[in-house]
């Protein structure tokens, strides 16, 4: 599976001036070719990045699939064993400093739920079909929170993206994947 990362700099979704409500509004900038092929800007230490400025289903398209996944208590500690040992993520007294109630879920941990529910939903749990996914952290993910994953289909194998935690609150925005066909 190939994922690639998304820079985001707006705040906000924008809507620019004159647009109808479109049925989808993708909006990209900086768009190049890599020497793989992907869309993107290429970085100099060979990453492909593009800015994905805003990406939302139109006012009152339902979702194409909506997945629900409970995040496991012990999960962030899990998530130490790929290497990341910010102590944010397992000392309650170090995410007292940062601001934090208890130790918060990595965002990779995030990303990968969202990535799980693409991968089931719009590729068949097929991993070589999906292309690439990017995705804008915009919330905080506590340990033992659910996680609902939304799905849009657009033309051309695209799908649009949403992650909230079960009260509502926004954890993953702006994302947008693309999945080959069967």
């Amino acid at each position: 599976m190939h994922l690639t990362e998304v820079i985001e700099r707006e705040s906000r979704a924008i809507q620019r001036k004159g647009d109808a409500e479109p049925s989808l509004a993708v909006d990209v900038a900086e768009k190049g070719q890599t020497s793989s092929g992907q869309e993107g800007r290429r970085e100099p230490n060979g990453i492909a990045r593009q800015r994905v400025r805003h990406a939302r289903p139109g006012a009152g398209k339902a979702p194409d699939f909506v997945h629900t996944q409970v995040t496991r208590p012990e999960q962030a500690l899990l998530y130490r064993l790929s290497g990341d040992y910010n102590p944010l993520h397992a000392s309650p007294q170090f995410a007292k400093m940062g601001g934090f109630d208890k130790p918060i879920l990595h965002g990779l941990c995030t990303y990968g739920h969202a990535g799980r529910a693409l991968l089931e939903h719009a590729a068949g749990s097929d991993p070589k079909r999906v292309k690439s996914m990017f995705a804008r952290f915009v919330g905080v993910v506590f340990p033992g929170d659910t996680l609902v994953t939304e799905g849009w289909q657009l033309d051309g194998g695209k799908w649009v993206l949403s992650t909230k935690t079960q009260d509502g609150k926004q954890v993953l925005s702006n994302a947008v994947a693309e999945i080959a066909p069967a």
